[in-house]
């Protein structure tokens, strides 16, 4: 990291406290990070400290940007760009470009996706590699067929639109919104339906959506149960919720600390345990199930902290750490247990008697 930047402060008056968790309210915490700094992106100024709720386990910064100054960390994001680039960070090139296009061999034969690179072997290679396989599915948020029959899909922050035109190839009616200007163009370019803005822009709508994907939104945002809240309501009944996000108790983050690429601040301003993550959507409405193993999460994240733990960029990094004997065997400890895994991947029914709710 440039020994320049990190001196670069926060502008004081786009600061705010946040004295009480904002997942259950409990004001006992502990330090878990002080000044962290943005070394993912190097474009927000400002170190921050990251607490962890002694309550439900949730993770928050303390101060934090306001709402009219998070902008100010999304000016080099990766969403700017119209490529299929994975949240966690990995190499450009080579055997990744190789990947990809094995990978969208096997999107196009088994959901009609027509995505470039391709090469059509994929979809006799891919799923002869389960984690493979589960990545490859999960990028594309298990869109799945429903029960009920309904195509109307929401995708909530759907950044570049990618996934938004996967859901298209796939027949649903998809819809997204997304607050990063830059973002919301290049989805446009791309002729998805898209409005700028967050899901207040929605805010005449009610029970409008057969699924909604919320896909790394929640930790970035002020109000998480707010949020969950809204698209309760935009849902409609029995309607289904995929949402993934960070988790704080993955190994990862007790083996990387504050180099684990999933902290990011401060654009992650929450993180959430299973337990924690679950027990907001209960409150909220929901039943939440897992979804299921997400597949190359270890090795993804696990490259991208190995770089960050190293002063590197994490998007311009070779795949190679991916391949040692510590991935292997935390993969296989994360397998058994949904608790520990990188990211917290679940499905979530709106449930049908919900006449006493908002």
């Amino acid at each position: 990291m440039d020994a320049n930047y990190s001196a670069e402060a926060w502008p004081t008056n786009g600061l705010e406290r946040v004295e009480t968790c904002p997942v259950c309210w409990n004001s006992e915490r502990v330090l878990l990070y002080q000044d962290l700094t943005d070394t993912v992106f190097h474009c927000a100024p400002g170190v921050w400290n990251l607490y962890q709720c002694q309550g439900c386990g949730s993770g928050y910064l303390d101060p934090r940007p306001t709402a009219a100054t998070i902008g100010l960390a999304y000016a080099a994001y990766y969403t700017h760009n119209d490529r299929e680039v994975a949240v966690n960070g990995v190499g450009k090139g080579g055997l990744s470009h190789w990947m990809r296009a094995l990978v969208n061999g096997y999107r196009k034969d088994r959901f009609g996706i027509n995505a470039y690179p391709a090469l059509s072997i994929g979809k006799w290679l891919i799923p002869a590699v389960p984690p493979v396989r589960a990545h490859a599915d999960a990028v594309i948020q298990h869109l799945r067929e429903l029960p009920t029959g309904g195509r109307q899909l929401l995708d909530i922050g759907c950044g570049n639109g990618l996934m938004l035109s996967f859901a298209r190839d796939m027949g649903w009616s998809a819809r997204g919104v997304e607050l990063d200007s830059d973002a919301v163009a290049v989805a446009r370019s791309r002729g998805l339906d898209v409005k700028h803005g967050d899901i207040r822009v929605l805010a005449h709508e009610r029970e409008a959506y057969d699924m909604i994907t919320c896909s790394h939104v929640i930790e970035h945002v002020h109000d998480p149960l707010s949020l969950l809240s809204d698209i309760y309501r935009l849902l409609k009944p029995e309607g289904i919720l995929w949402l993934q996000t960070p988790n704080i108790d993955s190994l990862g983050r007790k083996r990387f600390g504050p180099n684990w690429r999933g902290l990011e601040p401060p654009r992650h301003l929450v993180l959430f345990s299973s337990s924690s993550l679950k027990q907001a959507l209960r409150n909220a409405g929901f039943v939440p199930s897992d979804a299921g193993e997400c597949g190359l999460q270890v090795p993804l994240m696990y490259v991208a902290s190995h770089a960050l733990a190293r002063g590197r960029n994490p998007y311009e990094v070779s795949p190679v750490y991916a391949f040692t004997p510590v991935v292997i065997m935390d993969m296989l400890k994360e397998a058994k247990n949904p608790g520990i895994r990188e990211v917290i991947s679940v499905y979530c029914k709106k449930e049908f008697c919900d006449a006493g709710r908002p």
